[in-house]
């Protein structure tokens, strides 16, 4: 096979990615399969297929001003951008590379009419870099939708709900590289015994606690089982939750897709989520840090936990005698690592990529061993194998989703994380069985619009419509109102979705509460970003009397 080169992947996929047919991580990782790649310049591709959806309307805001706003050709609007960003966000690329190889690329596609103009709008803009820079700033100031690259009618929106300054704030966690997290997977060992195999695996970590100390079992501190760091810095971007209170308790959870730095291949949208990859491939993060929007402090310490206002993360007990006070939950943030899918460790299932916040719907579910317990929402699975952890392995779990194909992703991971409680089974099966079988404890991880979770899927600003929204509310409800069949009398269930909206969660939630008298809301918690310092999210807690 002939080696790829990075900028010509990227462009191809992104030009194919304009119809909207497939996701971009499919693209990419369809195009990494055609040819021989190294690490390093499939994580270039990544960035670079990446920022330029996550940065694309403020840099075609760019390329007007350069070009007098001059209608120009898809693949020339394409090349463009690719030259424009390497310019103005990445800081690993210098100028004359990102300025010749955007040209020669331009060249070999077949664009040699246009290579002189290209040359010109990236060279004029290396002259004005200082003036661009100011522009770029003035713009975020003036329109901040088009100075952050966020669709009009999600910016108005926001602010109208939140005002100016957080709806600033949540737009640039938007556009933030996001972290990579690992919940250790009890079944198989604990957070000690993983750090001591990390450490011999290569693998730079430190632990993620809540609003309260971390005891690790077997351990005696939290510093005695991280890794001390290097004196260089990590490579990813981290938020500082160290000026953060605890949230209100209004919420928490989430869904996410991963973003990529060298040495590793990206996650395929239809392979891996918020809560955890299916092998082969990985999760990391962005292969560069940005010029023009710095991103937040760098961790120079990995012995130091990072806080989260995430007070479940300590594992603390949920009721008198509850299983899960004998079990702490225990996440670590992931700094910098080898391939995930070649580590023992992870093919063994001592771990599982998972966000923290993914987590609280599970511990809003409370779920004990000897229960029958439904996840209806199941792929790929991370959810599923934590119930079956939090209960020893010891519930009746039966394990669906809408989607068939995506079963194959569950039973992947519960074979690799030593799962044996979980049944799994069609969605037409479970609902087929309505009148005779019924559970404990149901869970919906519903499909949604993901807004709260933007900075890991890239291109669910420019997908999401006003119009779908309504789609989605009708689904949601026909999956609340299918769980209220399934669950005995005194049953619990948790709706989660990983949505900022309104209409996907407390509106869902009392409309559903007004048709069904026998239900009560025990208790609901939304997760924002820009309060919280982690994805966005909401969980309910809906008894039946």
């Amino acid at each position: 096979m002939r080696a790829q080169k990075p900028r010509e992947i990227a462009f191809r996929v992104l030009l194919e990615h304009r119809d909207g047919a497939h996701f971009l991580e499919y693209l990419l990782e369809r195009a990494f399969a055609k040819g021989s790649i190294s690490p390093a310049d499939r994580g270039l591709a990544q960035e670079l297929a990446y920022g330029l959806v996550r940065w694309e309307k403020t840099l075609d805001w760019l390329i007007d001003q350069k070009t007098r706003e001059r209608p120009e050709k898809p693949a020339l609007q394409i090349l463009l951008r690719l030259g424009l960003y390497q310019l103005f966000w990445l800081d690993r690329i210098p100028d004359h590379a990102a300025v010749h190889e955007t040209v020669e690329l331009a060249k070999h596609l077949g664009f040699k009419s246009q290579a002189g103009f290209i040359n010109a709008v990236l060279r004029g803009s290396l002259r004005d870099r200082d003036a661009t820079r100011q522009k770029l700033a003035e713009l975020r100031e003036r329109d901040p939708a088009k100075g952050l690259s966020h669709p009009d009618w999600l910016y108005q929106r926001w602010r109208e709900r939140w005002g100016e300054p957080d709806v600033r704030r949540l737009m640039e966690w938007n556009n933030q590289p996001p972290p990579t997290y690992a919940r250790v997977n009890t079944i198989k060992t604990d957070a000690a015994q993983l750090a001591a195999v990390w450490r011999r695996e290569g693998v730079r970590f430190r632990a993620c606690v809540g609003t309260f100390p971390l005891s690790i079992p077997g351990s005696g501190s939290t510093t005695s089982i991280l890794q001390s760091a290097p004196a260089t810095q990590a490579r990813e971007s981290t938020t500082d939750t160290s000026q953060s209170s605890p949230s209100p308790l209004n919420g928490e959870r989430a869904g996410v897709r991963g973003e990529n730095t060298p040495n590793a291949p990206p996650v395929p949208q239809d392979l891996a989520t918020a809560e955890g990859i299916r092998a082969p491939v990985e999760q990391r993060d962005d292969l560069t840090t940005s010029k023009t929007f710095p991103l937040p402090p760098q961790p120079q310490d990995v012995a130091t936990p990072k806080l989260l206002p995430l007070a479940f993360l300590k594992g603390e007990r949920r009721g008198e005698g509850s299983y899960q006070a004998e079990h702490s939950t225990i996440v670590f943030e992931l700094l910098d690592h080898p391939p995930l899918a070649t580590l023992r460790s992870f093919q063994d299932g001592w771990f599982y990529i998972q966000d923290p916040s993914t987590l609280l719907s599970v511990h809003e579910l409370d779920p004990q061993p000897g229960e029958t317990i439904l996840d209806m929402c199941s792929a790929p699975g991370g959810k599923t194998t934590y119930i079956a952890a939090l209960t020893g392995n010891q519930s009746k779990l039966v394990a669906t989703d809408l989607s068939p194909a995506r079963l194959d992703m569950v039973r992947e991971n519960c074979a690799r994380l030593g799962v044996t409680s979980v049944d799994i089974e069609p969605w037409s099966a479970v609902l087929g069985q309505a009148a005779t079988r019924q559970f404990d404890r149901i869970l919906i991880d519903a499909p949604c619009s993901n807004t709260g979770v933007m900075r890991r899927r890239v291109e669910v600003r420019w997908r999401v419509r006003p119009e779908e929204l309504q789609r989605l509310v009708k689904e949601q409800r026909d999956l609340l109102e299918h769980a209220s069949q399934l669950l005995k009398p005194g049953g619990v269930i948790v709706y989660s979705t990983c949505s900022l909206e309104p209409e996907e969660n407390s509106e869902l939630v009392q409309a559903f509460l007004a048709a069904h008298a026998n239900f009560k809301l025990e208790r609901e918690r939304t997760l924002l970003p820009f309060r919280d310092a982690t994805d966005g999210a909401y969980a309910a807690r809906i008894l039946h009397s």
